[in-house]
């Protein structure tokens, strides 16, 4: 008997906008564009500086961004903030 259901079932790789890029990917991305290279460097002294002034929340979205775009030094980043 068929389900009364005809949709087929979503591909396992859909190109949903969401499924691709969350806004965490997209600013990294933008800041990359804006930095190049230098942009996971820049985004770890920001996090550094911004924990230092007491703002864990920007320090917490530039760890978020360099692990977007270098997991490892992330891990690293987050351990020498003793956020990881």
């Amino acid at each position: 008997m068929l389900s009364s259901d005809t949709r087929a079932p979503a591909a396992a790789n859909d190109n949903a906008p969401d499924a691709l890029f969350d806004a965490v990917q997209q600013n990294a991305l933008r800041l990359f564009g804006a930095h190049g290279v230098a942009a996971v460097s820049h985004f770890a002294a920001a996090a550094k500086a911004a924990l230092a002034a007491g703002n864990r929340n920007a320090a917490m979205r530039y760890l978020a961004y360099c692990a977007a775009l270098d997991p490892a030094k992330a891990r690293r980043l987050a351990s020498d903030l003793g956020t990881g």
